[in-house]
């Protein structure tokens, strides 16, 4: 999945719609109005989130006094962006998430009791789809491949930039049972070793920490043109990207850090576990 799919041209879209706002000197809450959209809409459809009709962009190009050669633009980006995407079997909330995450140049990952899809081996996320009450049985198949095949970027030409912490508990939690979860420990402890990837394990031993119970993602693309977090929950996901979202999670995330073992602590601490897994196992 490259830069082709639809959903980045949606963030594209999204990009030039806010500077034409900007520019035009409206707020998001001034064009929700124009348009009868619910308040959140506007931000949704800026941070790539949300797919707008061609009538919608008609529209918005004429309130935002748009010169023909822009209009024209942003015009192809809709249709493009309206495009189906081969997204395989995830959840409708989530394609726009797969997308982005597809075309980031960085990608900053906090996972407190589960390993992100990104990381995820075939049988790990095989045991995690299984237990899930909102995926089709029949869907499975389908949607371990497209998970797996989400990683085959971490080791191409160009790989994004990847900085994960993870609580302990994501590393002790047996989904699967112990040959699943040794598995899924080495796999990290491989991409741990890659030369664009930082690992850290926050221990249970650090107690309190700057995001208890809330996981989260904060993705950086086009060189850090556009950044939005990425907050996900059984049912829905949400994309955050205001000023105060975006200093308060990236604040979070160093503090979490900083908390965090350092890199070669952590690779201790998955090769202690995944010790641990063959005496118990």
């Amino acid at each position: 999945m490259g830069t082709s799919e639809p959903t980045m041209h949606r963030i594209q879209l999204g990009m030039e719609l806010e500077q034409l706002r900007t520019q035009a000197g409206r707020e998001r809450e001034e064009v929700a109005e124009r348009l009868g959209w619910y308040p959140t809409k506007v931000g949704k459809v800026e941070t790539g989130a949300a797919t707008l009709s061609a009538a919608e962009v008609e529209v918005l190009l004429g309130y935002f006094e748009a010169d023909e050669t822009t209009a024209e633009r942003v015009r192809q980006l809709g249709k493009e962006a309206r495009r189906r995407g081969s997204y395989g079997k995830v959840s409708d909330w989530a394609r726009s998430y797969v997308g982005m995450e597809a075309g980031a140049s960085e990608i900053l990952l906090f996972a407190e009791e589960l390993i992100p899809g990104l990381l995820q081996t075939e049988d790990y996320a095989r045991a995690v789809a299984e237990a899930s009450v909102v995926t089709k049985r029949t869907d499975i198949d389908q949607l371990v491949k497209r998970r797996v095949e989400r990683r085959e970027k971490l080791y191409s030409a160009a790989p994004p930039r990847l900085s994960v912490v993870l609580g302990e508990a994501a590393l002790r939690r047996r989904i699967g049972g112990a040959e699943v979860m040794h598995e899924q420990l080495d796999l990290l402890r491989e991409l741990a070793e890659l030369q664009h990837v930082t690992l850290q394990v926050l221990p249970f031993s650090t107690g309190s920490h700057a995001s208890l119970g809330t996981s989260f993602t904060i993705l950086r693309l086009h060189n850090n043109r556009k950044h939005t977090v990425y907050v996900e929950d059984i049912t829905s996901a949400d994309y955050l990207d205001r000023p105060h979202h975006l200093e308060t999670y990236n604040l979070v995330y160093e503090r979490l850090r900083m908390d965090a073992l350092g890199l070669h602590e952590s690779q201790s601490v998955l090769r202690q576990t995944m010790n641990d897994l063959g005496a118990g196992g």
